[in-house]
């Protein structure tokens, strides 16, 4: 019998393509069921890629550097990130690869379970960070080794031993209110993005207390500076999760704290209002959009994805309660990617004549994302912009309309999609997933 041949007979180009589709996906997401997902796409893919990398040589010299470009900690293995230290530690080689890494520094309320530690010796933190600092020749640390480490502390060591560790590292996510040994960190060249995320695992004290994140770029002249310091860094992307106030509170409790001491120029914002389930709501007040852009026109010039979701706000309004539209977003100028709830475009007020899109709409527009009911209105202020895009949005190329409550039209809107088209905008009608 002819033996069959288990070598590869496509070339490296296709298999590193294939290869590519299992890259894991960066970011904390802002829905809790797209985050899930992403979790558990992450992990499928971690499996699947190492699992390429045992079949054979040829497979483990194109899968390894795909395999060790993101860091992304089990938020349920909190020996993971001393282990991935520890490869970094012994295989100086993979220490290139590594140019995202994600770390939740904070533990759960609780602490770390003790186990984590015990199974490598009460001294094994300080003792990992130890031969860190020798392997990279920054002995100056080696004082800190010293120091008590609480369970936050060993995490944020071996948190700071990996990043000491890579070579080519450049956005880092973590849990806010961790300094520590962290900030030594911060000192890495090729670091071009810290996002920071403040996580609430059991949120039972106050519901009114949104889940934020930040990212931050160092400011110019200050790569070899501690840059999360006040002034050394500049707020690019903030995000609002589970958010429960309304916009004028929280135009006094997130916008004028930014105010204080840091740099601030937004290029992405999202918001998305939901209750917190078991809560008891502190704030009331209206959903007035129109505030938050008030806001947000600090940074007209600069801001150039916005997502805002209102569709979970029932709570905070009542029912024959009007939900005032964002207004025009002409202002700003570089906005390109728009994702947001249909009342913020459209009111549902009968006695409202609402504006055109192409009036509202900024010209520099590129995608569009809309989360309404679909109805016979909807339908007829998309045939009207139609009409306009073309002329005035050069740059737009997508609109997706994510229609709640299965409304989505299945057929006869070939005519809608079709005038579109001329206009060489993909037009997407199609049920939110989520609703």
């Amino acid at each position: 019998m002819q033996s069959v041949s288990l070598r590869p007979a496509l070339p490296n180009e296709i298999i590193l393509l294939i290869m590519e589709s299992l890259l894991v996906v960066r970011g904390l997401l802002l829905h809790p069921s797209d985050e899930l997902a992403r979790r558990n796409r992450n992990k499928y893919c971690v499996k699947a890629l190492h699992a390429l990398a045992l079949t054979c040589r040829r497979f483990n010299q194109m899968v390894t550097p795909l395999l060790y470009e993101s860091f992304i900690h089990p938020r349920d293995d909190w020996g993971a990130l001393a282990k991935f230290a520890q490869t970094l530690l012994d295989n100086p080689s993979l220490r290139d690869h590594v140019q995202y890494v994600e770390c939740h520094v904070r533990p759960r309320r609780g602490g770390v379970p003790t186990r984590v530690w015990s199974m490598h010796m009460p001294y094994f933190p300080q003792k990992l960070f130890l031969e860190v600092v020798k392997a990279i020749g920054r002995s100056e640390l080696e004082d800190e080794v010293s120091k008590p480490m609480r369970d936050i502390r060993k995490h944020a060591a071996i948190f700071t031993a990996v990043i000491l560790l890579t070579r080519n590292v450049t956005h880092v996510q973590m849990d806010s209110g961790v300094n520590f040994i962290t900030d030594y960190a911060w000192s890495h060249p090729s670091l071009k993005n810290l996002t920071m995320q403040r996580l609430y695992d059991v949120r039972a004290s106050r519901a009114a207390t949104p889940i934020t994140s930040q990212t931050l770029v160092p400011a110019p002249g200050m790569s070899d500076a501690v840059w999360p310091d006040y002034g050394n860094y500049i707020i690019e992307e903030m995000a609002v999760h589970y958010c429960d106030m309304a916009p004028e509170i929280l135009n006094s409790s997130i916008f004028r704290g930014l105010e204080i001491g840091s740099i601030v120029r937004l290029k992405r914002f999202a918001c998305r209002w939901h209750k917190v389930p078991n809560c008891q709501m502190d704030y009331e007040g209206n959903i007035n959009l129109q505030s938050l852009s008030d806001s947000l026109s600090a940074f007209q010039t600069t801001l150039e994805t916005l997502i805002l979701d209102t569709t979970e706000s029932e709570w905070l309004v009542s029912l024959d309660e009007v939900i005032p539209t964002i207004g025009s977003l002409r202002r700003f100028i570089v906005l390109k990617h728009i994702d947001v709830s249909g009342l913020a475009l459209w009111s549902d007020d009968p006695g409202t004549e609402n504006a055109p899109l192409a009036a509202i709409l900024p010209a520099s527009l590129q995608t569009l994302v809309v989360h309404v009911e679909w109805d016979d209105e909807i339908e007829g202020y998309l045939m009207e912009f139609s009409r306009d895009c073309g002329a005035n949005f050069p740059r737009l190329r997508n609109i997706t309309i994510e229609c709640t409550g299965g409304s989505a039209p299945t057929q006869d809107n070939d005519l809608l999609t079709g005038l579109f088209a001329m206009e060489k905008v993909q037009l997407v009608l199609r049920n939110d997933p989520r609703s």
